[in-house]
């Protein structure tokens, strides 16, 4: 205790004897330069500023090792319906006819929104049903011509079916006459295995007698008949016997023709069978694809109208005007539903997509509401896309992104997609959400960690060093 006090004592007695044997101002103007500057006190006031300056200092380094501050990723989006957007598109081209609804107008579901010129519909509906009625009277004729009946159907016009009945009458004398000429071959098939049957018969009278005589006169040879008349008989039953042979043949010749003809009768008739069958089995399968067609026609010319699949209000009309011709597939208008809750899509960098995961709080800056009159909206990070894609960013873009950031400008247009949930608002500017609507663009701060204030004044030291130190 006693040593503080002898040690303030001192410091006060020496700054009492500097003072007396400080010289006064108007002493100091006449002296030399060198003692001037030795016997002039240095002006307080300067001490005192940079007493300040190092206070400063010291306060604003004792505040950056100690305070923490949130280290923000920014993605750049857009709010949109939390179920998908309904894009309304047309399954085939045509030609508009009338454009029901314009871009902002509030439409119920099943209101009519484009009308499309159903002419060449119609001439197809048309053309395909006449193709039909062709088809169908064919089968009833086909029909007919299997079963020997008359030809019946209620399906097709009458002069169709005048058509298909003078068809199935010619088809049907063409036949039979083919049949009768056949028939009448057969007939003289058989008539001609008659006459070698009968032929046949007479031979073998004629033999049997030859056979007997012989029998009985070759043992009066030499006696009562020469051996002349004896060859002679032996000569004429050979010769009946040559000719029962010869006829035999002659028989069994005309029994093949006749069943020759027989098989080619049965044949023509199972060949006009099976021909008619593949005749209709043929018009059966276009008749069914037919049916195909013509439901797939009918679908078409009714999707010449095409009416709102839900309700709610018209974002976009990507058609401009009636008698605009349009492609199939082409997108015609984009409808938001309705009491749909909405969401911010954002696109996150690759620099910063290591650090932002699922549950991260965001601040929300709404474009069209300054934030620092409408303050901030409150989010929460729900998903984030396993893989990065094209954003679609226009070339200047890219290249001011790759500047900034550093890094090539082929990988500032990669950016992972993420999904925000909104949770409320920070203030009571926003009268309510529903100010919020699909379409406004939002700058989504990201709280991804805490760093202290040092750590971001380090940071640009310790990267020029890492780089300085790399070798090249």
């Amino acid at each position: 205790m006693k040593q503080p006090i002898l040690y303030l004592t001192g410091w006060l007695a020496e700054r009492r004897e500097s003072a007396e044997a400080r010289l006064s101002r108007v002493e100091l103007d006449f002296l030399p330069a060198r003692l001037e500057l030795e016997q002039r006190e240095p002006r307080t006031g300067a001490r005192w500023v940079l007493r300040v300056i190092a206070l400063c200092c010291i306060t604003a380094l004792i505040w950056s090792c100690t305070t923490h501050i949130d280290v923000i990723a920014t993605a750049p989006g857009r709010v949109l319906p939390q179920g998908e957007l309904h894009i309304v598109q047309v399954a085939d081209g045509g030609r508009i006819v009338h454009i029901a609804v314009r871009e902002g107008q509030q439409i119920q579901k099943g209101q009519l929104l484009v009308e499309l010129d159903p002419a060449l519909n119609q001439a197809d509906v048309q053309s395909i049903a006449e193709r039909r009625q062709l088809l169908l009277g064919e089968r009833a004729r086909l029909q007919a011509e299997l079963s020997g009946g008359k030809l019946r159907v209620e399906e097709i016009p009458p002069a169709l079916q005048m058509m298909q009945q003078a068809m199935l009458q010619s088809r049907n004398a063409a036949y039979m006459a083919h049949v009768a000429e056949m028939n009448s071959a057969l007939h003289t098939k058989e008539l001609n295995r008659a006459a070698a049957e009968d032929a046949l018969r007479k031979l073998q009278a004629s033999l049997r007698i030859a056979q007997e005589k012989e029998a009985r006169v070759s043992a009066y040879v030499g006696t009562v008949v020469t051996r002349f008349e004896y060859l002679k008989l032996k000569d004429d039953l050979s010769q009946l016997e040559n000719d029962v042979a010869y006829q035999q043949n002659m028989l069994k010749a005309a029994q093949r023709d006749a069943l020759l003809v027989e098989q080619q009768i049965k044949q023509i008739s199972s060949a006009h069978t099976s021909g008619l069958l593949a005749e209709l089995n043929d018009c059966d399968t276009r008749i069914a694809a037919l049916n195909g067609d013509r439901e797939k026609a009918g679908n078409q010319l009714a999707n010449r109208r095409i009416y709102a699949p839900v309700s709610g209000t018209i974002q976009r009309v990507a058609v401009n005007s009636s008698g605009q011709v349009i492609s199939g597939g082409q997108t015609l208008l984009t409808i938001v539903p309705n009491g749909v809750p909405t969401l911010v899509e954002a696109f996150l960098s690759n620099e910063d997509a290591g650090f932002v995961a699922q549950g991260q709080s965001v601040d929300l800056k709404v474009d069209a509401y300054p934030f620092e009159r409408y303050g901030l909206l409150r989010g929460e990070v729900i998903d984030i896309s396993p893989d990065s894609d094209e954003k679609g960013l226009s070339n200047a873009e890219i290249m001011s992104q790759g500047k900034d950031n550093g890094t090539l400008p082929t990988k500032a247009g990669l950016a992972y997609k993420l999904h925000i949930k909104l949770l409320g608002k920070y203030s009571n500017a926003f009268a309510s959400m529903n100010q919020i609507r699909a379409g406004m663009t939002v700058q989504a701060d990201i709280k991804t960690d805490r760093r202290r204030v040092i750590d971001f004044l380090i940071e640009p030291v310790s990267n020029y060093s890492s780089n300085a130190l790399s070798p090249r």
